[in-house]
């Protein structure tokens, strides 16, 4: 069984690895977590193989140049293995900090190992377990949360193994959850006031983004029923992405893999986006679409122009700066636009 690392900087493979697998691999899961410049990355074979990577030096394998690739690649060829065996069939895996938690088909406890520990631990017991289909950490690794089919929402605090919520995200009887991702990420406590979920809705699947707290839905749209949520990070400014595979496994000039931004699920931060970034077109038509302010746009279009006008002092920038006044409803604003133009225009 191989493992193979690319590099997305360098768009190339960095290092294949292979790992001491006892039969060919049919299935795997991979999880990764980074703690103290160490990058720990699980392995879940679909017999129940457990690899546990710890790579050191993390920092410079992520930026590694063309230059310093074979310098940086060491400690990879260097990493330290570690091989397991967990007895129940994997539905998913998340790795926090050093301990990798595997979430098992069916109702079964979560199983936590620990590096350097050469057994799986059970997380509750079989009477309490809940059959997952989707388990993430939050609050820098303090608290899982796991999703069940059926909605119910479970927070266990990793600290003290003691669950601080219980919430089911059901709107109705016939929903099938299948995955979440939180929308903004919770504080300790947790307080988690959004997340997105893929569900079933009768004969179609939707990403929604639903308020934890009165399960309000502020956005949906038709997806894949394979569709994926994948966090970024909890810096980045594409908070969540969304991924659909392919339509079939035998690739056509049709097949796609769409991915979407989550911060289309909230139309307001979007809109104000592509206003700041001077994409006013774009802003323009996606107010329309979503049925947001487009006066904003008209406003934030003439500034523009007024500045184009008093940069360039051309005839043309000038004509095109009166034209947008009559978009904008605001007659004061315009009324003292306009006086400034024409004292601009007497001075130049």
């Amino acid at each position: 069984m191989e493992i193979t690392f690319l590099s997305t900087d360098l768009k190339a493979p960095m290092m294949t690895m292979s790992l001491p697998s006892s039969t060919p691999c049919i299935k795997a899961l991979l999880s990764s977590d980074v703690i103290n410049d160490n990058c720990y990355l699980s392995v879940f074979r679909e017999n129940g193989e457990t690899f546990v990577l710890r790579i050191s030096d993390w920092t410079h394998l992520a930026h590694a140049s063309k230059e310093t690739l074979t310098k940086c690649c060491e400690s990879l060829s260097s990493a330290e293995t570690q091989t397991t065996l967990c007895k129940y069939p994997p539905r998913n895996i998340i790795n926090v900090k050093d301990s990798v938690v595997v979430v098992p088909e069916g109702k079964v406890p979560l199983q936590i190992l620990t590096t350097g520990y050469s057994e799986f631990d059970s997380l509750g017991d079989t009477e309490t377990a809940e059959s997952y289909v989707r388990v993430r950490s939050c609050c820098k690794a303090r608290f899982l949360v796991g999703l069940t089919a059926e909605g119910s929402v479970t927070i266990t605090d990793l600290w003290t193994f003691a669950t601080v919520l219980r919430k089911n995200m059901r709107t109705n009887a016939n929903e099938v959850f299948f995955d979440f991702m939180f929308v903004d990420k919770p504080a300790i406590g947790p307080k988690i006031g959004t997340i997105a979920v893929i569900v079933q809705c009768g004969d179609h699947v939707e990403m929604q983004v639903r308020s934890m707290k009165t399960l309000e839905v502020a956005y949906r749209v038709t997806v894949a029923k394979e569709t994926a949520l994948l966090p970024v990070s909890e810096t980045a400014d594409r908070v969540i992405l969304l991924v659909e595979p392919f339509g079939t496994k035998v690739l056509s000039d049709g097949d796609t893999v769409k991915v979407r931004e989550i911060v289309e699920s909230q139309p307001e931060m979007k809109f104000q986006r592509l206003i700041s970034r001077g994409q006013l077109d774009q802003a323009e038509q996606f107010a329309i679409q979503f049925g947001l302010d487009v006066q904003r746009v008209h406003v934030a279009r003439m500034d523009y122009l007024f500045t184009q006008a008093t940069v360039n002092g051309s005839n043309e920038d000038f004509e095109k700066l009166m034209k947008s006044f009559e978009a904008v409803k605001d007659h004061n604003m315009v009324k003292r636009m306009y006086l400034f133009v024409v004292k601009l225009q007497l001075v130049l």
